[in-house]
Parts: structure tokens; C-alpha cells; sequence
């Protein structure tokens, strides 16, 4: 699918600034549900939608190939066929109407006009180009509905056949509510979260505040740390399930552990600190569970604060996640082994906005950055090309009280 719906000129609810990314994931639903296609995507396309040039195109447009669209109508897929066989179907959107991006009920404008949601409009139209009709996202108006219902999955299964689960190599997302103490992971599907896992409730005190393989099964294993006394311990699991626990070395107070990842290059994940009261950060060297050394890093400046790491430059070497508390600037340390070489800047975002974490959610080997936002309740997933943004995807709202912990 050519995606050439441009720029928005504006922050859309879901952070988005493109419609081409805002739209994307509607792709990812239903290429989740069918087997015998895919649905691809050219991003930022620069081909021109024209009726029967063989491009199956996405764009916004004033008309219909020159017919005018309804003025209930909001989007209008065509198609054109060699026989039975359809060759090409494109989809225009009615560039009269005002859009935005977003999850949730509808929204609409201080006059009662309908604020038209690109992704879910993106989800029905695309269920039209692999050729099915009416209902349920395929109901022909738009409604509080932003994802496929059982009958669209039902209907296109029966066409292509339903997909196969595989296994998936896209991170998962840990929460912990910090009222009552639950603890849930949501098991992604990609971006889109498939099913959820409870874990338990624990302590408040104890909190999630790393994850690595620390047993050397190729399982992601979970660390916590006591906030209150300093004890470290680390679940090891087998998926969502926990298998046993360990002692981690105690953390003295007012360390705490900022995340894990292979520091030294030996294949063991190692511990990087951080105490807010002088700004010291240090990485703890691990063989497995039992601390080998240390390696200072110096001081920096308390509203500096280190929320995750990864190799983000696609150089095998785990880098550093900074975000400013005050400032809202945010930014990589580019690191080989325990020492920097260098910084990338991943610009200024508004302070209510958290880094919670990093994981490769869209399978494409690259290291991701959650985001929450800790007034509204909003959670984001900035998808990264090394240390550039290409696009976000909204994982929609969730009370303020439970927070993502992807350290």
C-alpha cells in the first residue's frame, strides 16, 4: 500500500506529526490476523494516486477521481479488476472533514462536527481493499469501535485463512500499580497488545527495575529492588511465567539500579546505578548473579536521569537512555564497552511525558523508547531507526496509577 497521506502540520492526539504513520497500524491489525497475504506499506509514498495505474494507494483528495464525495462520507475505496481478480484497490480520504489521530470514543468539535480518527477510518478501508463488505468495523458508519471485531477477523479468515501464531521476537511491556501493588506484563503482538498476564501483587516497596537474561537460557529475567531497604532480587523466567528467584547483591541506599544490559561485552548483563541525591551513576559488572566489579561514570547533573538502554546504534554495544526531568530534554549516550564517544539528541518533549523504557516492538531489530504520560494516563511507542524516530504508535490510555516498567 502506497501511503501518501503526507504531514500533519500538527501534533496529533496520539503524538503523531504524520498521517502516514498514524495510519500504519491499521496495516498491522489485520496483516495479524490473515495468512495468505500481507498487507505492505510504502511509507511517505511519492506516487500519485491515479485510478488504474496497478499502485493500491492510500491519499487525502478534494474529490473521488473527480466525483464528489458524500457529505456524510469520509473515505472511499475503489477498486479495478482483470477478470475475478482484483489488481488494485485505493482508498481516498475526504480532505473537507477535520482529522485527527486517536483511540478511545469518538470525539467531536465545540459545533458537534465529528473529529475523524485516521487510524480506525485507515482499519474499515482497509478491511474494503482485501475485499470484504459490511459489518462490523466494516459497518458503514463510524463509531466508538477501534479494532477489528470477531466477524471482520471471522470474514477475512474465511478468505485467506487464519495466520499462524509464531513466535514472537518483539519486546513485552511490564506494569506495576503503584496503589495496590499488582504486577502485569501485556504480551505484545508487535505493537498491538495482545493478551495480558498477571503476576501477582507484591509489596509496593518493591519495584520493577530491570530486565535481562541473567541465567543464560535466552529468557528475559526480571530485577527488582526494595525502594525502602535496598535488597535486590531477580525472577528468573520462562515467558510471563516465573521459574525461580535469586539474591542480587544489595544496592546501598540512595542507589538504585536504572537498568541492565552487557556493559563490558562479556555475554552477561551487568547493573547500571544511579543516585538522584548527587547525580553519581555507575555500572556494576555481573557474572550472572554475583557483582564482579565496578566502573564509575562520573557525575551528572540530578535533573538528568537514566531511564533505559539498548544498542541503538546498531553497533553491538548497549548505549545509554538520558531524559532531562526539568527540561524535558532527552538524549542517547553512544557508548563502546563502559566508556561514551558520543551523543545524540533526541530533541526536547513536554515534562508530563516519561521515557519508561526501551524493548524492539515492530521486530525489526532496532531499540524502541516507551513513553507515558503521567497526567493524562497516555502511553506511546516511539519506533526508532538507530537514534531517528520514525514514527509512533498509541497503546491508548491506562490509569495513572499502574506505570510501565521496561528498564
Amino acid at each position: 500500500m502506497q501511503l501518501s497521506l503526507g504531514n500533519a502540520g500538527r501534533t496529533l492526539a496520539d503524538g503523531n506529526t504524520s498521517w502516514n504513520y498514524a495510519a500504519a497500524p491499521a496495516l498491522d491489525m489485520w496483516n495479524q490476523v490473515i495468512a495468505r497475504i500481507q498487507l505492505g506499506r510504502v511509507l511517505n509514498s511519492t506516487v500519485s494516486v491515479r485510478s488504474g495505474d496497478s499502485f493500491n494507494s492510500m491519499a487525502f483528495s478534494s474529490t473521488v477521481f473527480g466525483r464528489n464525495f458524500g457529505s456524510n462520507t469520509y473515505a472511499v475505496t475503489t477498486y479495478w479488476y482483470s477478470g475475478t481478480t482484483m489488481t488494485e484497490a485505493d482508498t481516498l480520504f475526504n480532505n473537507a472533514k477535520f482529522w485527527d489521530s486517536y483511540r478511545g470514543s469518538l470525539r467531536f468539535g465545540q459545533n458537534g462536527y465529528l473529529i475523524a480518527d485516521i487510524q480506525r477510518v485507515a482499519l474499515h478501508e482497509f478491511g474494503h481493499a482485501i475485499g470484504l463488505n459490511h459489518p462490523d468495523v466494516m459497518n458503514s458508519m463510524v463509531s466508538n469501535r477501534y479494532t477489528l471485531a470477531p466477524d471482520d477477523i471471522h470474514g477475512a479468515q474465511y478468505l485467506y485463512g487464519a495466520r499462524t501464531p509464531i513466535a514472537s521476537t518483539a519486546s513485552n511491556i511490564r506494569w506495576q500499580n503503584s496503589f495496590t501493588g499488582e504486577r502485569q506484563i501485556w504480551v505484545m503482538n508487535g505493537t498491538v497488545h495482545a493478551t495480558t498476564v498477571n503476576l501477582g501483587t507484591l509489596s509496593t516497596q518493591w519495584n520493577i527495575v530491570a530486565s535481562a537474561d541473567f541465567n543464560g537460557d535466552g529468557k528475559t529475567d526480571i530485577v527488582w529492588q526494595n525502594s525502602s531497604t535496598g535488597p535486590c532480587v531477580v525472577w528468573f523466567m520462562n515467558g510471563t511465567a516465573r521459574l525461580s528467584t535469586a539474591a542480587l547483591p544489595t544496592v546501598p541506599r540512595p542507589w538504585q539500579i536504572a537498568t541492565a544490559s552487557d556493559f563490558n561485552g562479556d555475554g552477561e548483563p551487568d547493573l547500571l546505578l544511579q543516585t538522584m541525591a548527587t547525580g553519581q551513576r555507575a555500572i556494576w559488572l555481573m557474572n550472572r548473579t554475583r557483582f564482579v566489579g565496578v566502573v564509575n561514570l562520573g557525575t551528572v547533573a540530578t535533573p538528568w536521569k537514566i531511564t533505559g538502554s539498548g544498542d541503538f546504534n546498531g553497533d553491538g554495544k548497549a548505549d545509554i537512555l538520558w531524559q532531562n526531568n526539568a527540561t524535558g530534554q532527552c538524549g542517547i549516550w553512544l557508548m563502546n564497552g563502559t566508556q561514551r564517544i558520543g551523543i545524540a539528541s533526541l530533541g526536547t518533549i513536554p515534562t508530563v511525558w516519561n521515557m519508561v523504557g526501551t524493548g524492539d516492538f515492530n521486530g525489526d531489530g532496532k531499540r524502541d523508547i516507551l513513553w507515558q504520560n503521567q497526567i493524562t494516563g497516555q502511553r506511546a511507542i516511539w519506533l526508532m531507526n538507530a537514534t531517528t524516530r520514525i514514527g509512533i504508535v498509541s497503546l491508548g490510555i491506562v490509569p495513572t496509577q499502574w506505570n510501565i516498567r521496561n528498564y
